[in-house]
């Protein structure tokens, strides 16, 4: 009987390899962010999550985050989607948001999640170093008024190990007993 080839085995050492790769070298910090809308002197409205999701590459890239808002009060809040910008470490500003999905009221006890896309300034890329920082600001109307609320989000690399590239050695081992 001959013993087995590597090549029998190939297929699937190439199948565990390809799920260690990344495909963005940097992340967004602090992901996500929390925000509690809660107006001088008035009880909590609303709580907000946000966190960078990515830069998608295209003709002009885009920078996608996502927002969830829980509304904590009794009376429906809105999100005002003329008031939504984000701009880049430099101050660059990025373009009209594209919201998803369009209806931004939140009723009470609801929970709802938007995709927020900003088309690049002209003078960004996905690798520019003026990415180092985001700023992102919107209006939440609710009953009582309106609150203006913002948040920055960091940049960060991921570290190469010290030494360089780690070195990963398969082994594989088979035998026979006579």
């Amino acid at each position: 009987m001959r013993p087995p080839t590597m090549k029998k085995f190939l297929p699937l050492l190439l199948l565990c390899g390809a799920g260690c790769a990344s495909s963005h070298p940097y992340y967004f910090t602090p992901s996500p962010a929390e925000i509690r809308i809660e107006p001088d002197g008035e009880a909590l409205i609303a709580r907000t999550l946000i966190t960078v999701l990515a830069g998608e590459p295209g003709d002009p890239p885009q920078m996608l985050l996502r927002l969830r808002i829980e509304n904590l009060s009794t009376a429906p809040v809105r999100l005002e989607p003329g008031s939504v910008e984000l701009v880049g470490s430099d101050l660059a500003e990025f373009g009209l948001a594209q919201i998803e999905p369009a209806d931004t009221e939140v009723l009470p006890t609801e929970r709802r999640t938007f995709d927020l896309r900003f088309p690049f300034p002209q003078t960004l890329s996905l690798s520019a170093p003026n990415l180092d920082g985001l700023h992102l600001t919107w209006r939440l109307a609710y009953a009582g008024g309106t609150a203006d609320v913002s948040t920055t989000f960091q940049r960060i690399w991921d570290q190469p190990v010290p030494y360089g590239e780690p070195n990963i050695t398969w082994s594989l081992h088979y035998g026979f007993c006579r």
